[in-house]
């Protein structure tokens, strides 16, 4: 059926999420969100062009002139979804960062800071980090 295998290391390393792809995480405020927009919209487009591009050489590689047919049916698939996907999921993450703006300010103001890994808003207090890291044990 020309499906990978379960299991076989090239076809999982070849698998990815959306989330690798766009930028998905909770945006900081407004301006994070407009970074994001950009981001998705300019990746969408590079793939999508990209894939016009490689579909067809990978299919004609591996079933010939059949396969670049096929291909180039994937790459202009791929030139008009990839863009769309982007922009849908910039203009999410734009509206997502006008909405976590207030919470920005107030968390800001309160002395609080952007922890990127968790995209939240935390304490951060290095006194008691110190503390931790020296108490940690290292095996």
């Amino acid at each position: 059926n020309g499906a990978p295998a379960e299991g076989d290391p090239v076809a999982d390393e070849q698998r990815f999420e959306l989330g690798e792809l766009f930028a998905l995480k909770r945006p900081k405020n407004a301006v994070s969100g407009t970074v994001h927009l950009v981001r998705n919209v300019l990746t969408g487009v590079v793939v999508g062009v990209s894939s016009l591009v490689v579909a067809p050489i990978m299919g004609a590689q591996e079933d010939g002139a059949r396969g670049f047919v096929t291909g180039l049916g994937k790459g202009i698939a791929m030139l008009v979804v990839m863009p769309v996907a982007g922009a849908l999921a910039g203009v999410a993450q734009f509206g997502r960062g006008i909405v976590e703006t207030p919470k920005a300010v107030t968390a800001k103001s309160k002395g609080m800071q952007w922890d990127r890994d968790a995209a939240n808003w935390v304490y951060y207090n290095l006194a008691e980090e110190s503390t931790k890291v020296a108490t940690e044990t290292w095996l």
